[in-house]
């Protein structure tokens, strides 16, 4: 896991709200032609499912500095209300990560995050076949993983979206970590209060803080 994660407390089992949180990676200089094309299907299929659902939309947001920007930048998408969540400091995004009942990530480090802290989590990992990126696919670090499974998919397609979102909905959370925590562990670890590396500096006597 990362060193941020590691430092927040995680509670898979607490209840969740009957939010879908999507975890933004808007940039104001948005440089790679065609980057953010995804978001502009994604988002109003999104909004429309929340809405058969009975769930709450939230954009947990990625610009601290334009914040503005990045919330009229959905507006104009779905042009709908939904739930925006500023990003507020380095840590806000990590605050907000137990709070829902789903959390969908598109191929953000957060969405990984959310899965090693238990969390029921979508992984739209589309973008890398848009792109033509062959490196950006789900779980590359394991060998011969499938480009679809529970929780995630490689294909943008609506009904591969709503395979993954039917399948969180309905699992409860103690079944979804019993079922996918073995492949999570593979591809990320929740290490609280990072007490392996902490394990390491000690064995090599390097000083630290008890908070790294």
């Amino acid at each position: 896991g990362s060193f941020k994660n590691n430092i927040h407390s995680t509670n898979k089992l607490k209840e969740k709200e009957n939010y879908l949180t999507f975890f933004s990676q808007y940039k104001l200089n948005r440089a790679i032609k065609n980057f953010f094309t995804i978001e502009e299907k994604m988002m109003p299929y999104l909004n429309s499912y929340c809405k058969q659902n009975k769930l709450k939309l939230r954009i947990c947001g990625s610009s601290e500095l334009f914040s503005s920007d990045e919330k009229k930048y959905y507006q104009d998408i779905i042009k709908d209300d939904f739930i925006f969540l500023p990003r507020q400091d380095i840590d806000s995004s990590y605050r907000h990560l137990g709070e829902s009942e789903i959390n969908v990530s598109i191929d953000t480090t957060i969405g990984l995050e959310s899965l090693a802290c238990g969390h029921k989590t979508a992984i739209f990992m589309v973008r890398g076949k848009r792109l033509k990126l062959n490196s950006w696919h789900f779980g590359k670090n394991i060998e011969e993983i499938s480009d679809y499974g529970p929780f995630w998919c490689t294909e943008d397609k609506i009904s591969e979206y709503d395979r993954v979102l039917n399948y969180l909905k309905d699992i409860d959370i103690g079944t979804w970590y019993k079922d996918n925590n073995e492949l999570i562990s593979k591809i990320i670890e929740y290490d609280k209060d990072n007490s392996i590396f902490k394990e390491i500096l000690t064995l090599h006597k390097v000083p630290h803080r008890s908070s790294v």
